[in-house]
């Protein structure tokens, strides 16, 4: 039950809001206080933020959000859409904290949720929206918002994230009303986008004269995405110490930032050379404990981290006078010619792919690799040979 509010002691200024999404204000008793259908409650104290909050939670809970017997003020009655995406933002932020989702994943909830309540409006109630409520949020995300088919498909996959931990939470009974088209597309409609896109798949010659082009530590962030198959996130994250650790060893082994899937490869001589340079020309003193720094050292904030790798990259390909491909087109390329190897499980090793299968629980290393080195540098040497670096001396 919320404690009753208490004149205040002082004058205290009122503290901020542990963060921007934090549900409750602070109130002039020392408590924090959240108006509920015009009348105000009181949880926890100033300095334990966290207890107001478990307090505030187990309160929308009970039979009657009330303190008054004669009160008909139920929970289900008084939690908005809005109320009810917060407690799930808080919940992912914990989930955050614990290491089981990535930064990257929860800030898109908390993008995906807000537009999402701000599109059908904040007062709504999540058991009150039907099926022509989030096909008309999907008509918004394809003609307002002008998104693909993938993008507006895993919008429409964290929306039914949110709903679901909703209703699972405060109405167990029953379940959301998405109706049959609040789905992602089919497997048919992203062949077809395939197909009428351009090819991810660079050419050799492409990549290596942007290479040529580039700086000494975007030399190296091409060789990571070609080399390793990494994307713009991975390389944005990966620790100052792992690549170190795959200087001495030869070894890049670190889990994909995305997904934390296992992920392991073998380096190129080209690559070794390329990381040991752009290390050796690190902003002096740095203390940053990523590989991928801000010109100056420090460290780049998570939200700027792939738009820097993908502008490095664009920055070389203008250089090279390269008009089409992203970035994230080297994974793809990695992925389409060391796939002709023939050999599905080490390749998805090095991507970082996972098949959902049971059988992954039961992967476990062989030595020092969970697949053994020969597979790994047969498909590396296949991939080194089609760039054509071969044995020819690293330049």
């Amino acid at each position: 039950m919320p404690s009753k509010a208490t004149p205040a002691q002082s004058l205290k200024p009122l503290p901020p809001k542990p963060y921007a999404d934090f549900p409750l204000r602070a109130h002039a008793s020392g408590k924090w206080t959240k108006k509920i259908k015009g009348k105000c409650y009181y949880f926890g104290r100033w300095d334990n933020p966290d207890a107001a909050l478990v307090e505030y939670e187990s309160f929308l809970r009970k039979p009657e959000a009330s303190d008054s017997p004669n009160s008909k003020l139920k929970t289900i009655a008084t939690l908005s859409l809005y109320d009810a995406s917060q407690l799930f933002l808080t919940a992912k932020e914990s989930k955050r904290n614990e290491g089981a989702i990535v930064r990257r994943t929860f800030e898109e909830y908390l993008k995906s949720s807000r537009d999402f309540v701000e599109f059908v409006g904040r007062s709504r109630k999540a058991d009150g929206l039907r099926p022509q409520d989030f096909n008309l949020y999907r008509q918004h995300l394809v003609n307002k918002r002008n998104l693909g088919p993938v993008a507006a498909g895993n919008e429409v996959v964290r929306v039914r994230v949110l709903m679901k931990w909703i209703f699972d939470t405060y109405y167990p009974a029953s379940r959301p009303q998405f109706g049959p088209d609040f789905v992602r597309p089919s497997r048919k409609s992203l062949r077809r986008l395939k197909a009428e896109q351009k090819s991810k798949l660079l050419t050799a010659d492409v990549i290596r004269r942007v290479w040529i082009e580039a700086g000494i530590h975007t030399q190296a962030i091409i060789l990571l995405g070609i080399n390793a198959a990494y994307g713009p996130t991975d390389v944005a994250r990966v620790p100052l110490l792992v690549i170190e650790d795959a200087l001495s060893s030869g070894w890049l082994v670190w889990p994909r930032a995305k997904t934390f899937v296992h992920r392991e490869c073998s380096l190129w001589p080209e690559t070794i050379d390329a990381l040991e340079r752009s290390i050796r020309w690190r902003v002096k003193l740095s203390k940053c404990e990523s590989f991928f720094t801000l010109p100056n050292g420090d460290e780049i904030p998570s939200e700027m981290g792939v738009s820097l790798v993908q502008g490095r990259w664009k920055s070389a390909k203008q250089a090279a006078r390269v008009v089409d491909g992203g970035f994230y087109c080297l994974r793809h390329t990695f992925n389409t010619i060391a796939r002709q190897s023939g050999d599905s499980g080490a390749v998805k090793m090095i991507m970082g792919h996972v098949d959902g299968t049971i059988s992954e629980t039961y992967d476990h290393r062989i030595g020092e690799r969970f697949i053994e080195d020969e597979r790994h540098i047969k498909i590396q040497d296949r991939v080194r040979s089609w760039m054509g670096f071969g044995d020819a001396p690293v330049s």
